[in-house]
């Protein structure tokens, strides 16, 4: 796959496990603990787009252990996975 592809919110590549507001099913909102989603994608890197400033999110890439994204007021686009194999399939968990 070459380029980037942009997934809106109500993409069937995205499954909402917990309570969500979509209301407006391009912007999602969530606002609970315990609520994650899961998303399939297949290539070198992946960025996820959140407009929050305060929480903090753990990312799950390939079964591997959890980072934590930090979410900040100053930006919108976080770089989540780096240097994965471009020719097989991702599993992201957020």
């Amino acid at each position: 796959m070459q380029g980037k592809e942009f997934v809106l919110a109500d993409n069937a590549k995205i499954e909402y496990i917990g309570r969500f507001d979509f209301a407006n099913p391009k912007d999602v909102v969530f606002d609970w603990a315990r609520v994650y989603i899961v998303a399939r994608f297949q290539g070198a890197s992946c960025s996820v787009l959140f407009k929050d400033s305060t929480s903090d999110y753990d990312v799950v890439v390939d079964d591997h252990a959890p980072v934590i994204l930090q979410a900040s007021s100053s930006r919108e686009v976080y770089e989540v996975a780096v240097g994965l194999s471009p020719y097989v399939p991702h599993t992201i968990m957020i």
